[in-house]
């Protein structure tokens, strides 16, 4: 009985090495998504439409240059910030500007910028906190004037 056991003392180890790794990863990535800023939404959503118009009020900035504004399906909500304002809703689609364009972020539009982002297109779905921002651009055939903005992003792969 002492001989088994001494031969399954190698694999006992090892098995809890592996599952301390990864049960310390999972509790790093929960503690990730966790972080909600003051005034943000954190959800995952997916791009049904990108507003082909630019900033014409600032020509040369990033989103006078390539499409910024989104229409955007709201597929999840985990959690809000303190002081987000009107909660949202799952299923319901809201306009949401993309601050680092839908484009793939470049040196050339980002010249300072440390941190890259894929851009996305019709059907990406993504990860990342949400702000509602007033707007004096008119969205949409009604008088919504309500717009949401999203700096970070990390597109979920399907």
């Amino acid at each position: 009985m002492k001989n088994t056991f001494q031969g399954c003392l190698p694999y006992l180890i090892m098995f809890s090495i592996i599952f301390i790794s990864c049960n310390k990863e999972t509790n790093k990535n929960i503690s990730e998504i966790k972080k909600i800023s003051p005034g943000f939404a954190q959800i995952i959503g997916t791009v049904l439409k990108i507003k082909p118009g630019l900033d014409t009020n600032k020509p040369n900035s990033p989103c006078g240059k390539v499409p910024c504004i989104t229409v955007v399906k709201i597929d999840s909500i985990l959690g809000y910030g303190s002081a987000f304002g009107k909660p949202l809703n799952r299923d319901t689609n809201i306009k949401l500007k993309f601050m680092f364009t839908t484009q793939e972020t470049t040196k050339k539009l980002f010249p300072n910028i440390n941190k890259y982002y894929k851009g996305v297109n019709v059907g990406s779905q993504f990860f990342g906190n949400v702000k509602e921002i007033k707007s004096s651009i008119k969205i949409g055939s009604n008088n919504d004037l309500r717009l949401y903005k999203i700096f970070e992003y990390k597109i979920l792969e399907q």
